[in-house]
């Protein structure tokens, strides 16, 4: 019931009128001639306040140049203040100035006395002081010399005590070193004096003379060892036998002991002539070499008493030297 009403009531009102568009047009150019109007009006109005602004600006500017000259005004009048006063002062300073110099001067009189007393104080003083620092620097230094020559002679006794010691010390390694040589020649003695050969022994063998051991190194003695030689050309009727001991294997570099000539050869073809040579050692090592010919029996010989090598320290040379 009510919603009929209510739609019967709506269709009763009459409808808004409808605008043409020559009313439009000119609803819409009145509308921007007002906002134009509006526009001016308020340009118009920040003119105006900015013009008031500067005239007000321009106010205060002309009140500050006054007060500057005001001020100029006052200072050149407190300058002409300031000169009159100065030349008041100077007018009345010269009486007590005469009087300040006087007073001065009889004040610099009395402080030249005082000074020159104090001087002769001083110096005195001071001659008083200089000439205790002298005693007590002298003082100083002679304890210190005193310090130093017992320091000196403390020194000196330890390094004589040291020096003794070290001498004795001395003396000692030089028997301790005299008693190993000793011994160490009594060892070499004992080494050669061994029931052995030291060294090998043979002859020069071939025409490149190499060397032919007859009797090996370390071979016990007594010994007695022999070796065929036969002659290398027709006829021969000598050999002559070069004895050497040593290890290198060429005859040469040895050491050659003695030479043997064996001589009374018969003639024969090469190689028919037959030559025994023996190397003999007795056990007190005499060396006796013996050759003797084959087909006659004809001996000559040789006898070497001492070695040609003394040392063990030579025997060991030579050993090395051939390794």
């Amino acid at each position: 019931m009510h919603l009929a009403d209510a739609l019967a009531a709506e269709m009763s009102q009459p409808s808004p009128r409808v605008l043409t568009l020559d009313e439009a047009g000119n609803q819409l150019i009145e509308t921007e001639r007002q906002l134009k109007n509006e526009r001016w009006r308020a340009t118009m109005d920040m003119r105006l306040t900015a013009l008031e602004h500067q005239h007000q600006m321009e106010g205060l500017q002309v009140q500050l140049a006054a007060r500057d000259a005001s001020l100029a005004e006052k200072d050149k009048q407190l300058l002409s203040a300031q000169a009159a006063a100065k030349a008041v002062q100077q007018s009345t300073s010269v009486g007590a100035g005469l009087l300040s110099v006087a007073v001065h001067v009889l004040l610099a009189v009395a402080l030249i006395g005082v000074v020159a007393v104090s001087m002769g104080w001083w110096e005195a003083a001071e001659g008083l002081v200089c000439a205790k620092r002298e005693a007590a620097i002298d003082d100083k230094l002679r304890a210190l010399l005193t310090e130093k020559d017992k320091q000196l002679t403390e020194a000196r006794e330890a390094h004589e005590r040291r020096l003794a010691d070290r001498t004795g010390e001395i003396v000692a390694l030089k028997g301790q070193l005299a008693d190993r040589e000793a011994a160490i020649e009594t060892l070499q003695q004992k080494s050669l004096s061994l029931d052995v050969t030291p060294l090998s022994l043979g002859s020069a063998e071939g025409e490149l003379g190499t060397f032919m051991r007859i009797v090996a190194r370390n071979t016990t003695i007594p010994i007695k060892k022999s070796r065929i030689h036969m002659t290398v050309v027709d006829n021969q009727a000598m050999i002559l036998f070069k004895v050497y001991e040593g290890e290198k294997p060429m005859a040469e570099d040895n050491h050659l002991l003695g030479e043997l000539l064996f001589t009374g050869i018969p003639r024969a073809p090469k190689g028919k002539g037959r030559v025994e040579l023996t190397f003999e050692i007795d056990a007190n090592g005499i060396l006796t070499i013996v050759a003797t010919e084959e087909s006659t029996g004809h001996t000559q010989s040789i006898t070497i008493v001492s070695s040609a090598v003394k040392t063990l320290v030579d025997i060991k040379r030579m050993v090395r030297q051939s390794e």
